[in-house]
């Protein structure tokens, strides 16, 4: 089993059907913040700032943590969303098209470790 919390609260998620539905939650600003978890503890972790069709990624265990990478390299950010209210400001170096963060959290789902089709850099 997962856990995925969003904006709104936590969702226990069975299968990947089940995945896939949630990840297409968009609340207020065509956003919403996912944590995909197994385990009580938290770890490993993997996160999603999502707006419209793009997502910014973080990669958490109990020892490294990581952020995706984009092919785009810039100094400017862009805006997203920690819940419906509070906006925070992320590289857009490290913006993804919302189809990798899909096909990463399916991987996450099935190997419970570190998505492959994501470029990481370490934090």
């Amino acid at each position: 089993r997962m856990y995925l919390n969003d904006f709104k609260r936590e969702y226990t998620i069975n299968s990947l059907e089940e995945l896939y539905e949630l990840l297409l939650k968009r609340y207020t600003h065509n956003a919403n913040y996912f944590i995909l978890t197994f385990q009580d503890e938290g770890f490993p972790q993997l996160t999603a700032f999502v707006k419209a069709n793009e997502a910014v990624l973080y990669y958490l265990d109990t020892t490294e943590s990581f952020i995706s990478e984009s092919t785009t390299k810039t100094d400017t950010t862009a805006i997203f969303y920690e819940n419906e209210y509070s906006q925070i400001f992320l590289p857009k170096a490290n913006i993804l098209p919302i189809t990798d963060f899909y096909k990463a959290a399916e991987l996450f789902f099935i190997t419970k470790s570190k998505p492959i089709n994501i470029t990481w850099t370490a934090l």
